[in-house]
């Protein structure tokens, strides 16, 4: 292989690398924020923080929703892939391991299906970043509003 042709290469599998470490941040902090949500939801009075609640549920849904179209989240044997399709994610991540296989530069095809899954992953990130910048952050408002205490013992 050329030099243009490893560096085409290097260059392709570093911009999937960097793809994939940016969906695996936003699903930590998916995790993260559904984590929260579900204390909230165990923690408060259900009738007392009603309009709190059903505000929260419905980000957790949301996000859920994106989750589940960046990775397969039923996946957790080696068997699954047979009863659950990969995501977008691992999509992704197949066709850089595939890529990586040998020393030429990506094919046409390649980098044609980079462009349209990483097409797809971006909209996905750009709402769940949507969601981030806004309804978790109006949710921690309302919080902070509602005087909730972080710790709460049972009686």
């Amino acid at each position: 292989a050329s030099d243009e042709d490893m560096i085409a290469q290097f260059n392709f599998i570093t911009e999937v690398r960097d793809k994939l470490t940016e969906i695996h941040k936003a699903l930590k902090n998916v995790a993260k924020v559904k984590s929260k949500i579900n204390d909230l939801k165990t923690s408060l009075d259900k009738e007392q923080h009603k309009e709190l609640l059903e505000f929260a549920s419905t980000i957790s849904k949301e996000i859920t929703k994106i989750e589940n179209n960046l990775y397969q989240t039923k996946s957790k044997s080696n068997q699954d892939p047979l009863n659950f399709p990969i995501k977008l994610n691992n999509k992704l991540g197949h066709l850089n391991s595939l890529t990586s296989l040998g020393n030429y530069r990506p094919t046409d095809q390649a980098i044609e299906f980079k462009n349209e899954i990483t097409k797809e992953i971006d909209k996905e990130l750009a709402a769940l970043y949507a969601i981030f910048n806004t309804d978790v952050k109006e949710l921690n408002k309302k919080v902070k509003e509602s005087a909730v205490d972080l710790i709460q013992l049972d009686d």
